[in-house]
């Protein structure tokens, strides 16, 4: 049996997925290394709910790519279409399939005067949260609760059914009652 995989790190296990990442790894150094897209995170910045702990993850995505061309405005324009590229990326799915609330983009940046290297990153805020006291678990991920049971006085009954006006099956509600008008 496997051990329960806390919501934090599958939140950054679906990231590094839909950016087609790895996560935390040295920089290339080499030409066979590339492309490559690195993912990063940060200290969480935790608010306590009712039920839950509202976390706020800060996450960095870079994507390593060889030069296309030896100027520099090429180069710029290449570092900016991968920094465009991780945005799209991201934002195609921005709740990671019900593990987070939302995905707030911070900024970007390139890098074109590294040799035969461009780069293009993104910075985020990934807004998520789990149960209070149970950091493996957030509402679209907790059990469902039982199913009442049938005959549970605690079930809520069955609605009567509709009937049409004039029906003789139907059950005629007393006029309410009124006081006659008295005259002085």
């Amino acid at each position: 049996m496997s051990a329960p995989v806390p919501i934090r790190e599958q939140m950054l296990a679906a990231l590094t997925s839909a950016v087609s990442g790895t996560y935390a790894v040295d920089a290339p150094v080499s030409e066979r290394e590339v492309p490559i897209t690195v993912l990063l995170d940060g200290e969480d910045e935790a608010l306590a709910d009712y039920d839950c702990i509202r976390n706020n993850t800060p996450v960095s995505i870079a994507r390593v790519e060889l030069a296309g061309s030896a100027d520099k405005t090429e180069q710029r324009k290449q570092a900016n279409r991968i920094m465009a590229s991780i945005v799209k990326d991201v934002a195609a799915n921005e709740t990671l399939g019900g593990l987070a609330d939302g995905i707030d983009y911070n900024g970007g940046g390139i890098s074109v005067d590294v040799g035969k290297f461009v780069f293009g990153e993104a910075s985020f805020t990934v807004r998520w949260r789990h149960l209070r006291g149970d950091p493996y678990l957030n509402e679209n991920t907790a059990p469902d609760p039982e199913p009442e049971e049938p005959g549970d006085p605690d079930a809520s009954e069955e609605p009567e059914p509709e009937t049409e006006p004039g029906d003789p099956d139907a059950s005629e509600e007393p006029e309410p009652e009124t006081e006659p008008e008295h005259e002085d």
